[in-house]
């Protein structure tokens, strides 16, 4: 997968340590049901740029984000936004659309 934009980019790691990243994290979301999960990660530029576990993130959703699936969404670090919904929020946000 090519990653056009960092600000959106995530990944997910199997139990058997196969890596799969993703231009978006509803992507991530929406591919995970298929995997045996060990960790999943967004991609932090002001933490130096690496990798941060979705547990420790905050995410923002909203329509004046273009993120390139157009689910809208990014990490709160990424968009300069103190606040956000924790990662349980944003899968079951995800997981009500259509």
């Amino acid at each position: 997968m090519v990653i056009d934009d960092d600000r959106f980019a995530s990944q997910l790691v199997t139990s058997k340590g196969k890596v799969y990243s993703f231009d978006s994290v509803e992507c991530m979301i929406q591919h995970e049901s298929d995997q045996e999960v060990a960790s999943r990660w967004v991609w932090s530029r002001p933490d130096g740029g690496q990798w941060k576990n979705v547990e420790d993130a905050k995410f923002i959703q909203s329509p004046n984000i273009q993120s390139p699936m157009g689910g809208n969404i990014i990490l709160a670090d990424n968009a300069d936004a103190g606040t956000g919904m924790p990662w349980t929020e944003l899968v079951a946000l995800v997981e009500s659309r259509p």
